[in-house]
């Protein structure tokens, strides 16, 4: 074990112990990059793939009409090249979006390398922002929608993807209607 290693073991074994299905050698990245200011790596020179066809990302802004109408939000649709419109690609949804297509995490290339090594499916990604306005989080003075859409426990969240946002989103795009997909 290295000294870098040995500084963090502390926080690897508490995020095991709170999430148990992530991979060691990812709980190892993980914490590093949280512990040092730094973006994660999901493998070793990824970065490195400079010549990997580069997809596109689009932005796009929605207004809710049905589950929290009013309620205003920047989405984001990553297309990677390899895109054939002709067979419907993968879906993935993240959110915060913002921060995963930011620095830190460079979501768009790294979906971009998986692709071109085929590690993953081609697939379509939408990062969503929580909506603008909302009740917040009174506990840490938040003034936006996140804590009513990510921490409920209802569908609600879930009916507003499918039913307002995602069609909106993927308007001209075609994803699979598969499960696994």
């Amino acid at each position: 074990m290295t000294d870098d290693e040995a500084a963090v073991s502390p926080l690897v074994a508490l995020l095991q112990q709170q999430l148990p299905g992530i991979p060691p050698h990812d709980c190892l990245r993980f914490v590093k990059s949280l512990a040092r200011q730094e973006p994660y790596m999901p493998w070793d020179g990824w970065r490195g793939l400079d010549r990997v066809p580069a997809g596109s990302v689009s932005p796009g802004r929605h207004v809710g009409s049905g589950v929290y109408p009013g309620v205003e939000r920047d989405y984001w649709v990553y297309v990677p090249q390899q895109y054939d419109p002709s067979k419907p690609a993968a879906l993935m949804v993240f959110q915060d979006g913002a921060r995963y297509l930011g620095p830190d995490v460079n979501a768009a290339q790294v979906l971009d390398a998986l692709i071109h090594r085929g590690d993953m499916p081609v697939a379509i990604a939408v990062f969503v922002q929580p909506g603008e306005t909302g009740p917040g989080l009174p506990l840490f003075g938040g003034t936006d929608n996140r804590s009513v859409e990510y921490d409920a426990t209802g569908d609600a969240y879930g009916r507003f993807l499918e039913q307002e946002l995602l069609p909106q989103a993927l308007a001209r795009l075609r994803v699979s209607d598969h499960p696994s997909r």
